[in-house]
């Protein structure tokens, strides 16, 4: 892959920025369920005043939240944009892998597929061929817009400290944008503590920080390196890499609301049929299509309650 030397902030930049934010992920996770006013959102998550301001500001700027106001110009709420919307993909696919990978007590309900009645779980799929992707059919290359320089965002977070959240083994690991780009590098092949040094321009102890705690959370293993005894490699366990559909998704996701069609920072491409990955979800029982409204939990519709709705005109 050739990095990039522009220095402008690419659309994967804003997809790991909200992704890669435990925080912004809590917010949306929230207002999908139905939050929408200040004290909702604090009452929910056990967040400061200071944190909240910052990261709803922040989802309003990007349109992920769609503030309202009263005739005094005060904004009083802040419901789910259809940015905001448009990450129900990937927060299924979340879901899905904390019931897989997630030792958290109590589990997840079961999702239902309301079209055929079964407890499912969603498939990630090629809008080409319409064919299943697998972790192993899927290729991934930087595009026009990419590079690593233009694809991290930059800037220190608060990380979250104990509280409520739908994913807990997700976001407590990879709700950190320097951990999602060191396990998304991972995942691209980068494997020595050097490589993942220059490829991210990362400070030594952050890099080290974050090694150590995505290979204790089981996402990278160490061995050592072919080349020297001496050396050790990182490499993506199954765990990892059955995070590969959610970053999959969250670029299309990106790409689809901060870049440019002419110019993506990120190609993804199906190994199977060849043509570029146009994601889409499955049911695995009776392969058919999954929209949100179709998602039924503990018989309730979780996602049809907030009009949570796939964006069809750009898939």
């Amino acid at each position: 892959m050739t990095t990039s030397t522009l220095g402008r902030p690419n659309a994967l930049a804003n997809g790991l920025r909200i992704l890669g934010d435990e925080w912004a992920m809590l917010i949306i996770q929230r207002g999908i369920l139905g939050d929408r006013r200040y004290t909702e959102f604090k009452d929910a998550l056990g967040i400061s005043d200071a944190v909240l301001t910052q990261r709803l500001r922040e989802l309003a700027d990007l349109g992920v939240l769609r503030p309202v106001g009263d005739s005094s110009g005060r904004t009083t709420a802040y419901p789910i944009g259809i940015i905001g919307r448009d990450l129900w993909q990937v927060l299924l696919m979340i879901w899905d892998w904390e019931q897989a990978w997630s030792t958290a007590s109590p589990p997840l309900p079961a999702m239902r597929h309301r079209s055929c009645g079964a407890v499912f779980r969603p498939m990630l799929s090629c809008g080409s061929c319409e064919l299943p992707c697998s972790t192993s059919d899927l290729i991934v290359r930087w595009g026009p817009e990419g590079g690593w320089d233009r694809s991290i965002p930059r800037g220190g977070r608060r990380r979250r400290g104990s509280g409520p959240g739908l994913f807990p083994a997700t976001m407590g690991v990879v709700g950190n944008h320097w951990s999602l780009a060191v396990l998304v590098a991972a995942l691209w092949g980068t494997r020595r503590y050097g490589d993942f040094q220059s490829t991210l321009s990362m400070s030594p102890a952050i890099l080290s920080e974050r090694l150590r705690t995505l290979v204790a959370a089981g996402f990278l293993a160490e061995h050592p390196s072919e080349q020297r005894t001496d050396w050790l490699e990182y490499r993506p366990t199954a765990r990892g890499t059955a995070l590969l559909p959610v970053f999959a998704l969250m670029v299309t996701w990106a790409e689809r609301w901060f870049g440019r069609s002419d110019s993506p920072s990120v190609l993804l491409q199906h190994h199977t049929c060849g043509e570029s990955l146009r994601p889409q979800l499955l049911c695995d029982r009776c392969r058919e299509p999954v929209f949100g409204a179709d998602v039924l939990v503990a018989e309730s519709e979780m996602w049809q309650t907030n009009s949570i709705q796939p964006h069809h005109s750009q898939q």
